[in-house]
């Protein structure tokens, strides 16, 4: 005791002050809240034997205002004479029960203890009862003495002996000494500690309780504690501790101590969902007004579980900017939207209530889409479709606003269907052909109206007599060298009369009939698989006034259309269909997979490597035959290389992509010129990640009886 306080003078303090065991009370700022029965059973067998506690180890106390004392070293002596007077009528109970204890020891003591601990559900509860019968028994106390702050190291330093005291008791302690007065250096000089294991636990004692004693058991370290501390903001530290809390499940956490050291330092840095200056299209940036929006009102109204979510979000890498993707849009509204803005049965956001709620300044009044002729809507009008997700002035629905609308102050910039792309008015961009005034809007309008006259009119000119295509070359081509073909079913590239009679137009059709019809039978769900179901140019319905035609864009007059499949060479692997007119509505961050295991390239190596590899590639396929066909997020002009498509790809969107997403990439770039040097035989990976062979083939005549 002297050791562990050498600043505290001893002469002086009265001794042998006498009082009641009632009279004595736990100090508040104890830091031992768990004992060990085992060590306590000794100390009661010790007061039981000798008739009381032993004079050179005494009980100190404080004496408080209205004449009791609390206690300052001899928490667990004072428990002991506790018990220690109830120990007898109990050895009497069990000796009246049939039970009786022919020599109490220690394992009397701790059965004694246990029992008492069961009864009373803890052993203080346990002690505070036995005092309102046993509490006049006399006890000899040392009187303190000294300031409050000198109190509060004699506390400390008293809990440091043979039984350390538990880390929440620990806590507690630390907290009453720095609210007195003293600094973690203080009081880790006085207990004999690093000034780091005070700072840790102070740190607990600003947790919440559940997670204080998830730290405490052991479930996750202090270390963690003092992570969470460093979060400046009372909100985010809340939030963040919610969310450590959701993801332990018993004695286990789902979130190591690395991960909430990583959450804690992004949090604390991160100031929220902010909305940047430009944006890819104006559809984007309403989506972004309204993420915004919702952002701002949750944050208001639930700071800490708004932090909460964020954490979540930010530990799936969705938190930044999240109207980017499909997948970081769903996940915000999924946390934030409750069930106004998202149907948690069908797993979609509500856009209708998005539109009605969040985005007022968006309105049909004054948005410049207004200016076109009502009422006439194109084949291919500036948006594919109508409805909340498209653009319902254009198909003659009524509405007040669209995702594509716009507010008073916006400029005008509209994305436009890929198939305007080389209209007059129109500027192909990385994220696909966009119109940048109303006039350049109407121009193109107006362009787009006379070109569809005139594929009506060469069509009703087909179905009479003789065609060429609009450049004046043979409308359709013959199969291509490296086996890549324009044969469908009915239509194989046969020249017989049969055949022929159909006209050019027909077999166009019967082939993208074809290939709708039969790919989802082959390994659609195959990374270089160019699914119907999401490109561009699928419709909702025929793209001419014959309802038969194919819901295609490109059924919609005389091209030149071309569909292969990737057959493996290891048998029963399923066949890859192709379509080389595809145009994915997706982006290549949900298009490319993460590699399982990527070795921690620096991403510019990696960016040079694949354009390199890429441009290498392209360059000697020939115009014919593309590298990343699945990629395509827009059809290439006539003038344009595939090497400088892929480059502008690859600058604009190579940032959305996780490090082991570019390591697949490079993976498939070393793929593809690999191709080109082997001709047909292409390895690629059957999972997309690892290599095998695969030979292209033409698109079959049929494909009854073929499975994926």
């Amino acid at each position: 005791l002297v050791h562990s306080l050498p600043n505290i003078p001893l002469e002086g303090i009265p001794m042998n002050v006498s009082t009641s065991l009632s009279q004595l009370q736990p100090h508040e700022h104890q830091m031992r809240t768990v004992y060990d029965l085992d060590k306590l059973a000794e100390l009661l067998l010790s007061v039981y034997t000798e008739g009381g506690i032993r004079a050179w180890q005494p009980i100190v106390a404080a004496a408080n205002d209205d004449g009791s004392y609390r206690l300052i070293h001899g928490h667990r002596r004072w428990l002991a004479l506790i018990f220690g007077a109830a120990l007898p009528d109990w050895l009497a109970r069990q000796k009246a029960d049939g039970n009786p204890v022919d020599q109490v020891t220690v394992e009397t003591g701790r059965t004694f203890l246990t029992q008492m601990v069961e009864h009373f559900d803890n052993l203080l509860s346990a002690g505070q009862a036995l005092l309102k019968r046993y509490g006049n028994r006399p006890v000899d106390v040392v009187l303190y003495e000294g300031s409050t702050t000198d109190e509060l190291y004699a506390l400390l330093g008293g809990n440091f002996g043979a039984e350390a005291p538990d880390m929440l008791g620990l806590a507690i302690g630390f907290a009453g000494a720095v609210a007195a007065g003293a600094s973690p250096a203080q009081i880790a000089a006085r207990i004999g500690k690093p000034v780091q294991f005070v700072q840790h636990h102070l740190a607990l004692q600003t947790l919440p309780q559940p997670l204080q004693k998830a730290i405490a058991t052991g479930v996750l370290p202090l270390s963690v504690a003092a992570k969470l501390h460093q979060i400046s903001g009372d909100a985010k530290r809340a939030g963040l501790s919610a969310f450590v809390l959701a993801n332990i499940e018993g004695d286990r956490s789902h979130l190591s101590a690395g991960d909430i050291a990583h959450l804690a330092k992004a949090l604390d840095k991160w100031p929220g969902i902010q909305l940047p200056m430009l944006f890819d299209h104006q559809t984007q940036r309403n989506l972004a007004r309204a993420v915004g929006r919702l952002w701002g009102q949750v944050l208001e109204a639930h700071p800490a579980a708004t932090w909460a979510a964020a954490a979540s979000l930010m530990h799936q890498g969705l938190h930044e900017e999240p109207w980017k993707t499909p997948a970081k849009l769903t996940a915000f509204f999924q946390l934030f939207g409750g069930d106004i803005y998202y149907d948690n049965a069908s797993g979609q956001i509500r856009f209708e209530q998005l539109l009605a709620h969040l985005l007022p300044e968006v309105g049909c009044a004054g948005c410049p889409i207004q200016a076109l002729p009502a009422g006439t809507t194109l084949r291919f009008d500036l948006a594919p479709a109508g409805g909340v997700m498209g653009m319902p002035c254009r198909f003659g629905e009524p509405a007040e606003r669209c995702l594509h609308g716009f507010a008073t102050e916006d400029a005008i910039d509209i994305r436009v269907q890929p198939i305007w792309a080389d209209l007059p008015g129109v500027t192909a961009t990385a994220n696909g052909p966009r119109i940048a005034s109303l006039a350049n809007l109407q121009t193109a309008w107006q362009a787009r109206a006379q070109l569809e006259m005139e594929e009506d009119a060469a069509v009703v000119a087909e179905e009479t007599g003789a065609v060429t295509s609009n450049n004046g070359q043979p409308a359709v081509s013959q199969p291509q060298a490296g086996g890549v073909g324009d044969g469908a079913a009915g239509a194989s590239g046969n020249s017989d009369d049969s055949t022929a009679a159909t006209g050019p137009i027909a077999r166009m059709r019967a082939q993208i009939a074809d290939f709708m019809t039969n790919h989802t039978t082959l390994a659609v769900d195959h990374p270089f698989a160019t699914r119907c179901a999401g490109c561009q140019h699928r419709l909702a319905k025929s793209p001419t006034k014959d309802p038969e035609v194919p819901h295609c864009a490109w059924a919609g007059r005389l091209r030149t259309v071309q569909f292969l499949q990737l057959q493996p060479a290891e048998a029963g692997q399923p066949v890859i269909p192709v379509c080389r007119q595809y145009a994915p509505t997706a982006n290549w961050a949900e298009l490319i997979p993460a590699h399982p295991a990527p070795p921690g390239l620096p991403r510019d190596w990696l960016v040079a490597q694949t354009l390199e590899l890429a441009q290498q590639a392209g360059s000697r396929l020939g115009s014919d035959r593309y590298p990343f066909e699945f990629l395509t997020g827009r059809p290439m002009k006539g003038s344009e290389s595939h090497a400088g498509w892929f480059a502008e790809q690859l600058k604009a969107r190579q940032g959305d992509l996780a490090d082991a997403q570019l390591f697949t990439l490079f993976l498939w770039s070393h793929a593809q010129w690999s191709r080109e040097r082997q001709n047909a035989a292409v390895p690629l990976g059957k999972d997309g990640l690892q290599f095998g062979r695969y030979q292209e083939s033409r698109w079959p005549e049929s494909h009854e009886g073929e499975t994926a």
